[in-house]
């Protein structure tokens, strides 16, 4: 059992050296009740700036757990055996963890998982949720609004609030949400699965639009919305040219 992949090459050949993502001989491995699994054995992989790649294997292969290793956030019996993973140059296995969460995890990197659903809090609007991870992870967070327990009880700029609702309205327009301000009102429920979908690229692009690098850990195309599907790769191609995102399925 294994994966494949392929790329596009979106924009200008680049360097050797300005890949944006590098990983070399990562080995995963997970402790279960039956023993050791060894589910990542030597994974290579490099990423250019505006590269757009697939990743394509059976269930099980290890696409997920990649992309977990690379955001950080593999399970707590998982371990990591072997490898690097550089990104824009610094390896994130060696990043000390709050550096990984304030500027790298959901700002310069994020996931959207193939269940949007599952990631949305059925109980509250998609304002709600949307402007509350904008309030942590925006572009446009200043470093002095505090981190860790200070900054989980500081206030919301009001100035900063009303230019974080504008930039997700208009990548809701972006990744074609109609009407998105009344979108914006909306419980997660009413939205097909398409659009659930796209509900993330967007709030992905608007956290990422400043950050320094962008890249999608993406594995989101087989939920059953055949009118509305087609239209989440088309928004992630279009989240790519805007900001040289780097797309990983």
């Amino acid at each position: 059992m294994g994966c494949a992949m392929s790329s596009i090459h979106g924009f200008a050949v680049q360097a050797p050296g300005d890949n944006l993502l590098e990983i070399e001989n990562l080995r995963v491995s997970f402790a279960t009740e039956h023993g050791v699994a060894k589910v990542l054995d030597g994974v290579n992989l490099r990423i250019r700036p505006g590269e757009i790649m697939g990743l394509v294997g059976e269930s099980g292969c290890g696409k997920t757990t990649l992309a977990n290793a690379i955001l950080g956030i593999l399970a707590n019996n998982a371990r990591r055996e072997a490898g690097s993973i550089r990104f824009a140059g610094e390896d994130l296995l060696t990043m000390p963890r709050w550096q990984v969460e304030s500027e790298i995890r959901g700002r310069s990197m994020t996931f959207i998982p193939q269940d949007p659903f599952g990631s949305f809090n059925p109980l509250f609007p998609i304002r709600t949720q949307t402007m509350e991870i904008m309030k942590w992870k925006s572009p446009r967070r200043a470093a002095r609004e505090g981190r860790g327990i200070a900054g989980f009880f500081s206030r919301y700029p009001r100035a900063r609030r009303s230019a974080d609702a504008a930039a997700v309205l208009q990548m809701l327009r972006t990744v074609q949400i109609s009407r998105p301000e009344e979108a914006f009102g909306k419980l997660p429920h009413e939205f097909s699965g398409g659009q659930r979908q796209r509900l993330m690229i967007a709030l992905a692009i608007a956290a990422a639009a400043g950050a320094r690098h962008r890249r999608r850990a993406d594995d989101r195309t087989r939920r059953d919305d055949p009118g509305a599907n087609p239209q989440a790769p088309e928004a992630t191609r279009q989240g790519t040219r805007r900001l040289g995102a780097v797309h990983h399925a």
